[in-house]
C-alpha cells in the first residue's frame, strides 16, 4: 500500500523520496563509536564466558564419570565412547546454540553407583542428525547396531511433536545405550502414536486416565535398542495428592513401596512429581518417580537400596549438588537415583 500523503505524486512513493524545495533531504543516522565498542566488547567477554563454562563442564563430566564408573570391566570403552560423544553431540549442540542458557545437562547416578545416564537439553534446534555420527565414531567399541530404517521413524514422529526443545541422551555402564527425545507436552492421540506396538499401552493408557490425565511432557527413543522413555508430570492438586497418584504407578504394576518410604517422599520442596516409564514392546523395564528434594538422600540411601556404593553416591554429591531425587524400580529391585544439574 503506498503513501496517501498529498506531497506523494503517486500513491506508490514514498514520502521521504519527495523533494523538499527543489532539494534532496538526505536522513543521517548518527553512530556511537563508543556504543559499537561496548556492544563488541560485550559480545566478546560472553563468548568468552561461554568457553570457559564449556571447558569447566567437560572436565568436571570427565571427572565424575572416572570417580563412579572406574571399577566397570569396560572401563576404557566407556572413556572413548564418552569422549566422542562429547566432540560429535555435545560441541556440536553447544555451537548451535545462541546464549549459554540454551543449552542445559543433566547428570544422574543409581545408588548402585554402576549406571550414569548423560542427558543434553537444547531449545531452538531440530536437528538429530550428530547422533548418526556419533555412531560411526563408535563402533569400534561397541557392539550396538544402529537400525537406520527404525531410526527414520523415530525421527520423524519426534519433529512431528514440533518442540522447542530437544535432547540426547547417553547411558555409560555395563550397558550402552543412547537415543534422541524431546520436551514437548503430548495429548492423547499424540501419547498413543508414541505407545503404539507396545503390549503395555492400554495399561499406561488406563493408570494415566484413573489418575485425571498427567500430562507427558517428555519421549525419547534408544537409537540402539526397542526401548522407549515416557515422562509424566503430576501437578493439579496439593503436594500429597501428587505424591499418592505417582506411587499409583508402581502398586498397578504389583511393587507398592512402603508407608516410610511413601512418608520421606513426603518431604517434598515442591509440589510437583514427575513419574517416568522405560519400555520396549514387550515389558515395562523400569518404573520411577523423582520429586525436588536432594536433603534427604542420605535417609533414603540405606533404606531404599539394600546394596548402595555409599563411597561413589557421595562423591557424586560432591561435585554436582542434586536437582532431584527419585525411586526407581527395576529388575534388581528399588534403587535411589539422584539427578543434578552439570
Amino acid at each position: 500500500m503506498g503513501c496517501q500523503s498529498s506531497m506523494c505524486a503517486d500513491s506508490s512513493e514514498l514520502i521521504l523520496s519527495q523533494p523538499l524545495g527543489g532539494k534532496f533531504t538526505d536522513i543521517n543516522f548518527p553512530v556511537s563509536e563508543k556504543s559499537t565498542n561496548l556492544s563488541i566488547n560485550s559480545l566478546q567477554r560472553k563468548e568468552k564466558e561461554k568457553n570457559t563454562e564449556s571447558v569447566r563442564k567437560f572436565y568436571l563430566l570427565k571427572s565424575v564419570i572416572k570417580i563412579t564408573l572406574r571399577d566397570l570391566p569396560n572401563f576404557n570403552e566407556i572413556v572413548k565412547i564418552s569422549e566422542i560423544w562429547v566432540n560429535e553431540v555435545y560441541r556440536v549442540m553447544e555451537e548451535s546454540s545462541i546464549l549459554t542458557e540454551d543449552l542445559k545437562t543433566m547428570v544422574s547416578l543409581n545408588s548402585h553407583g554402576d549406571t550414569l545416564t548423560i542427558k543434553h537439553e537444547l531449545d531452538g534446534l531440530r536437528n538429530f542428525n550428530m547422533i548418526k555420527s556419533f555412531y560411526t565414531k563408535i563402533i569400534p567399541y561397541t557392539n550396538k547396531q544402529f537400525d537406520y530404517t527404525s531410526y527414520q521413524d523415530k525421527e520423524n514422529f519426534l519433529v512431528s511433536l514440533c518442540p522447542l526443545t530437544i535432547y540426547f541422551y547417553l547411558k555409560l555402564g555395563d550397558e550402552i545405550d543412547f537415543g534422541i527425545g524431546v520436551e514437548k507436552p503430548m495429548d492423547r492421540k499424540q501419547m498413543a502414536s508414541f505407545l503404539m506396538n507396545c503390549t503395555e499401552a492400554s495399561n499406561i493408557s488406563n493408570w494415566a486416565n484413573l489418575n485425571n490425565q498427567p500430562i507427558p511432557i517428555s519421549c525419547s527413543f534408544s537409537v540402539v535398542s526397542k526401548a522407549r522413555f515416557l515422562t509424566f508430570y503430576i501437578f493439579d492438586g496439593v503436594k500429597n495428592q501428587n505424591i499418592d497418584r505417582g506411587f499409583s504407578l508402581f502398586e498397578d504394576y504389583g511393587a507398592p513401596v512402603s508407608k516410610k518410604i511413601e512418608n520421606m517422599f513426603r518431604i517434598s520442596t515442591a509440589d510437583e512429581v514427575y513419574c517416568s516409564l522405560e519400555f520396549d514392546e514387550k515389558s515395562i523395564r523400569t518404573i520411577s518417580l523423582q520429586i525436588q528434594n536432594t536433603e534427604i538422600c542420605d535417609h533414603m540411601l540405606g533404606i531404599i537400596d539394600n546394596n548402595p556404593d555409599t563411597l561413589k553416591w557421595n562423591a557424586f554429591h560432591s561435585l554436582l549438588p542434586g536437582k532431584l531425587i527419585g525411586i526407581e524400580l527395576t529388575s534388581d529391585g528399588f534403587l535411589l537415583k539422584k539427578i543434578s544439574t552439570l
